[in-house]
């Protein structure tokens, strides 16, 4: 649920809403969850090192020096 910037108003609108709407903030709060699962530090390390495990794999043969 996007607030505009600077709307006190709107925000104070969301904040109500998100309190009345049990199931809003159970998906909200799913959401949250997955997306800091996703950027936590050891999946951000295994991509790297996947990707450059892939990328050394692929790399020429030139480069193996």
């Amino acid at each position: 649920m996007a607030v505009p910037r600077d709307n006190d108003q709107a925000l104070a609108r969301a904040i109500v809403r998100l309190v009345k709407d049990d199931g809003l903030r159970a998906r909200l709060g799913a959401k949250a969850k997955r997306y800091a699962k996703r950027v936590s530090l050891p999946n951000i390390a295994k991509r790297h090192v996947t990707f450059y495990n892939w990328a050394r794999a692929r790399r020429p043969a030139a480069l193996d020096g």
